[in-house]
């Protein structure tokens, strides 16, 4: 189960430093607010996954069980 949320933070920093290149590199003819949205979501989504997913390796860590 560890590694399966290990993978999943991991996945998660990499939407995150995706969600970093697309708004530094991206040209579209979408308004400015629907882009700004658009990126501000991915990196909200990516940015809770990964606290969710570290979030039970750190309960375990102080010794918390389920």
């Amino acid at each position: 189960m560890d590694a399966t949320l290990e993978l999943f933070a991991e996945l998660s920093i990499g939407l995150v430093g995706f969600a970093g290149v697309v708004s530094a590199l991206g040209h579209s003819r979408l308004s400015a607010a629907t882009r700004s949205f658009r990126i501000g979501a991915l990196l909200i989504n990516s940015v809770t996954a990964l606290v969710f997913s570290i979030l039970p390796l750190l309960i375990s860590a102080h010794g918390l069980s389920g």
